[in-house]
């Protein structure tokens, strides 16, 4: 009880021989009743300079656990940041499920400009990881990605779509690990069952450092208006630094350089610290993501809270 153990893949014997310098992933088969098991994990670097943290996902192959209505949908908005790398990976450790997964783009205006079909069959416990750079994608079919939004859409095949899909979602630059935010399919229900907006965030302040915050305004249904305002805050320690009104349209991706809208000289005074943001609505359609990109290109985030 209350300890702690750290685990290294490298020092199981056959790791290394049987990915083959490959992207896996792993299950961690851990007996402990009574206890929440959401571990730590992440990568390292090959230098060992850099790393990348998040939490685990659930393991739910053994179980069934379904959405079975036929107006229920999976879905998942995410923001694209010029000169950011970002990978989109499902894992295969669903309740048993056959699934269609498609990538829409939305245009500026919030309007669909573009649908690609990812997989017309996806088995969600066939032991295979379902993983594709966005730039990569795109370039194989003639397109190349904008500061707009993207949405994987889900469907089941079979009639059952699993209450549990996750999805990491992975900002990087260059050869560096990235953020690896580990994250999950929304539901029509989830925003059927909202009342408002309220996400919350860490901004690291460094010498040379960039913060992304990215807002996705997206809810299945869509909202009746046509757009919605939020109000952000930003805090250091106890000292409000920025207040600002954001209005944007449905389907519409906010991307926010903090470093050009926070106050110069709070910046330059706080540097080492770590602000916070607070963004809220009445609307029920937001949803968010923030990333950090050091002074040499490393690059961290999670999803808002």
């Amino acid at each position: 009880p209350f300890a702690a153990k750290s685990v290294e893949l490298t020092d199981i014997p056959d790791v290394g021989a049987f990915l083959c310098g490959k992207p896996g992933y792993c299950v961690v088969d851990l007996a402990a009743p009574d206890v929440f098991c959401r571990l730590t994990c992440g990568n390292l670097g090959a230098d060992l300079g850099t790393m990348s943290v998040t939490h685990s996902f659930y393991d739910c192959r053994k179980f069934d656990d379904y959405y079975t209505a036929d107006d229920i949908r999976g879905f998942f908005p995410f923001n694209h940041v010029e000169g950011v790398d970002v990978e989109v990976v499902f894992y295969p450790v669903l309740s048993p499920a056959l699934l269609r997964i498609t990538l829409e783009e939305r245009a500026a205006d919030g309007g669909i400009a573009r649908t690609y079909p990812v997989t017309d069959r996806y088995d969600g416990t066939g032991g295979r990881m379902l993983r594709f750079n966005l730039s990569d994608f795109l370039a194989s079919r003639g397109a190349r990605p904008g500061n707009v939004l993207y949405v994987i859409r889900i469907e089941a095949l079979d009639g059952k779509l699993p209450a549990r899909i996750p999805i990491g979602l992975n900002y990087r630059t260059g050869a560096s690990p990235g953020a690896n935010i580990s994250s999950g399919c929304l539901f029509t229900t989830t925003f059927r069952a909202k009342q408002r907006s309220y996400m919350w965030g860490p901004l690291p302040l460094r010498e040379g450092g960039r913060n992304w915050l990215m807002i996705a305004h997206l809810g299945d249904p869509a909202p009746q208006e046509a757009a919605s305002r939020g109000k952000l805050t930003v805090w250091i320690e106890d000292e409000v630094v920025l207040e600002r009104e954001i209005e944007s349209r449905h389907g519409e991706a906010i991307n926010l350089a903090m470093e050009t809208l926070l106050p110069a000289d709070k910046v330059r005074a706080n540097l080492g610290k770590t602000a916070w943001y607070v963004f809220e609505s009445p609307s029920v359609a937001y949803t968010g993501n923030q990333i950090f990109v050091s002074a040499d290109g490393h690059v961290g985030g999670d999803h808002s809270f």
